[in-house]
């Protein structure tokens, strides 16, 4: 699996190291509790070189230089193991809100794990969430990841989330068959928590959308776009909790036996 291509982000430069090292990253997540597979999926996924840039990512303590207000432009590291994890969760749920998708606790952690390799545990996300300025996770009491992730100040050029009722209501009917063909012969990666099935979907239609209409989409629109697919268009089912195209889903087979 690969970060998501989000719409705000683009190729960058280096930023400023890592003043913590990649182990105390680890630990960041829970230490040897951080979650099934930290290491091991440090070098699938922390070790590329992943590069980006973000109008409204965060420097390395949070805030934009004087040069970056200047330019409008910040810079984001080619790896995120260079950055403290309260600067790369920090410009993770700023580039969320500005490609409209709602950060909820899952969403975080899966975008966190695509950029770090490190899988965060409940309790060690929203302990940086709790020290972090400007920021906050609602509901204080919460279950596990059922929580949102919500920023004082939306960043700049925020338009608000994209929900299931947004989609179901402004898509026409040619988008819709851009999607049931994208989403008819399956192909996606397996996700390897269910809780992140609809991101992982999601992620891989913004790389084989084959129209120029479904290109434009913010991945919020898009994720948004999956979950109605599974919920309401019938395009998507689920198999062993994971999604598969509907003619291949548990559903489909039940209702063959009927």
């Amino acid at each position: 699996l690969k970060p998501p291509r989000l719409t705000h982000l683009r190729p960058a430069p280096v930023m400023r190291p890592e003043r913590r090292g990649a182990r105390a990253m680890v630990a960041a997540g829970g230490g040897k509790g951080a979650g099934r597979g930290s290491s091991s999926h440090q070098g699938a996924a922390a070790k590329q070189a992943w590069q980006f840039k973000s109008k409204q990512a965060p420097s390395g303590d949070g805030a934009a230089t004087p040069q970056e207000r200047r330019t409008g432009a910040v810079e984001v590291p080619q790896r995120a193991l260079e950055l403290s994890p309260t600067a790369v969760i920090k410009w993770a749920v700023q580039s969320l809100y500005l490609d409209q998708a709602l950060p909820r606790g899952p969403l975080v952690q899966w975008l966190l794990h695509m950029l770090m390799g490190v899988r965060f545990t409940s309790t060690g996300l929203r302990s940086y969430l709790d020290s972090m300025p400007g920021v906050r996770a609602e509901p204080r009491a919460f279950n596990k990841f059922n929580f949102t992730v919500i920023l004082d100040e939306p960043p700049e050029g925020f338009k608000g989330f994209v929900s299931e009722e947004d989609v179901s209501d402004t898509l026409g009917g040619e988008l819709w068959e851009d999607v049931a063909r994208c989403l008819a012969h399956g192909g996606w990666p397996v996700a390897d928590d269910p809780s992140h099935r609809y991101y992982v979907v999601a992620s891989w239609l913004q790389d084989v959308a084959d129209s120029d209409r479904l290109r434009s989409l913010s991945f919020g629109r898009l994720l948004s776009i999956v979950r109605s697919s599974a919920n309401q268009m019938g395009l998507l089912g689920k198999r062993a909790g994971l999604l598969v195209p509907y003619a291949q889903s548990e559903e489909c087979e039940r209702r063959g036996e009927a």
